[in-house]
């Protein structure tokens, strides 16, 4: 047999519905429920059972793009992210695959249930995507699409949204989506997540939703900050908290330094994305 690689360069990833996006990396992790079945009068286990259907996580971390010379459209934009949400509220999944190579991509239909910005000066900007399924997930990807050249989103393209006085270092936003697994008797626990996709009542036997309340939270750093921003914008992706209430607040001065770093996190269960 000959050793073999799967570079980088070799692959992209797909989000139904999000267009082209530079993924900075991707991830899949399987969690199978498998628990030891043990009795009285037996040293060791009669067997090794999974107890429920298994749940898998895709992580995705991408740059914010800003169009480019070969570029139709721009993204991840917030109408992408609401829909997402939306989705997630109804149940309807979204396909997620990391393509190409040989036994190195997957593929899932899965639900959002993480969202979250981070930007800082002198870096680029990244939104984070969790996404959650249930059932087995394919260890195969789809064939690799080309890319068109791209512009991602700098320092330079962040704005606050409100009377946000002082000098911004880093601004983050979270959305944190709670889910529910909905089942009945009768449901066989060694599903595929394909098979999850394709059931339609009254075969289906299996759906994950999300549920209220969401949670926000928004975190700002920097010199001579204050509380007043509710959000901020990077290119196509504007967030903000409507209900935002202070959660922890504090402030860091050290000798030599140009002025005390202030730090303030709000929490909300209402936010904007766009």
């Amino acid at each position: 047999m000959s050793l073999s690689r799967t570079l980088y360069s070799d692959q992209n990833v797909s989000i139904a519905g999000l267009g082209i996006l530079p993924v900075k990396s991707a991830s899949i992790e399987r969690s199978v429920p498998v628990e030891n079945v043990l009795t009285l009068g037996k040293k060791g286990a009669h067997s090794r059972q999974i107890k429920e259907i298994e749940k898998f996580t895709i992580n995705v971390k991408t740059f914010i793009t800003r169009g480019g010379s070969a570029s139709a459209t721009a993204g991840p934009r917030d109408a992408d992210v609401k829909k997402l949400v939306t989705d997630a509220g109804a149940g309807t999944l979204t396909e997620v695959s990391l393509n190409g190579g040989t036994n190195n991509g997957f593929k899932g239909q899965v639900i959002l249930t993480k969202f979250a910005i981070d930007a800082s000066i002198g870096d680029f900007p990244t939104v984070d995507f969790t996404f959650e399924g249930l059932g087995a997930p394919s260890f195969t990807g789809g064939n690799i699409s080309s890319t068109n050249a791209l512009q991602v989103c700098d320092s330079s393209n962040v704005s606050l949204t409100g009377p946000g006085a002082g000098i911004i270092k880093s601004a983050k936003f979270n959305l944190d989506i709670p889910t529910e697994m909905l089942t009945t008797f009768g449901a066989s626990l060694t599903q595929t997540n394909d098979d999850i996709k394709k059931a339609t009542a009254p075969q289906q036997k299996y759906k994950l939703l999300s549920k209220l309340p969401l949670k926000y939270s928004m975190t700002i750093e920097g010199e001579n900050v204050t509380r007043a921003a509710t959000g901020f914008t990077i290119g196509p992706c504007a967030v903000s908290i409507t209900d935002g209430v202070l959660q922890s607040e504090s402030i860091n001065q050290n000798a030599g330094d140009l002025g005390a770093v202030k730090s303030f996190t709000v929490e909300g269960t209402i936010g904007n994305l766009g």
